[in-house]
């Protein structure tokens, strides 16, 4: 294991202890959910994309395997958890200042507006709110897969572009850019699933 995985493996170690620590008192970090999620899924994700470029980039699906399972690895527990983090900075700048000018103005923000920024901006970790979390984390699950899939796509584009170099560059974007839609479309579907069985069950309570 090279320095830079040693140095990413710690800073991630560090972010869970800390989510995991802030969890009762400071609402809900969502790494602390979407992490062990995605690592979870990462087999059948793993599977998809591998027969997605396999198929594209005319590979045999063992070589498709081994090069979209280090990809995934290094998108998954690098990739995700750095956007998160940056993800986590920009929320606390924008709802800082959000809240230091509407307190300037002296104007009260209505709670339908709350809610959007909390299910937006705010996706990254949830202000505390017990009575809306059952559908609230995974509508924020939800939202984060697209700068998920993004972060995703480029990660492992770059990473496959290294491990085959013999490949056109273009067919290697359009292949795992095709990958990364068939497998985070199947997480899509089982977050709104989700999201709907939780609502259900709620009104059913």
């Amino acid at each position: 294991m090279n320095r830079y995985y040693r140095q990413a493996l710690v800073i991630l170690v560090l972010i869970i202890l800390f989510a995991t620590t802030a969890y009762a008192n400071a609402g809900i970090p969502m790494l602390a959910f979407v992490l062990p999620g995605m690592a979870i899924s990462l087999v059948p994700i793993i599977l998809i994309e591998a027969w997605c470029i396999g198929r594209l980039l005319n590979l045999s699906f063992t070589k498709a395997m081994k090069v979209m399972g280090i990809a995934n690895l290094e998108s998954t527990f690098i990739g995700i958890p750095i956007t998160w983090v940056i993800w986590v900075v920009v929320e606390m700048l924008l709802g800082y200042f959000g809240y230091r000018l509407s307190d300037l103005l002296g104007i009260s923000v209505p709670h339908f507006i709350n809610y959007v920024f909390a299910l937006t901006i705010g996706a990254a970790w949830l202000g505390p709110s017990e009575a809306q979390d059952y559908w609230m984390v995974p509508a924020a699950t939800l939202v984060l897969l697209v700068p998920f899939f993004y972060v995703s796509w480029l990660l492992e584009r770059r990473r496959t572009k290294l491990l085959l170099h013999d490949c056109d560059a273009s067919s290697v974007n359009s292949a795992t850019l095709k990958a990364n839609i068939a497998s985070y479309g199947l997480l899509g579907i089982i977050v709104i699933g989700w999201l709907i069985i939780s609502i259900i069950e709620k009104g059913n309570s």
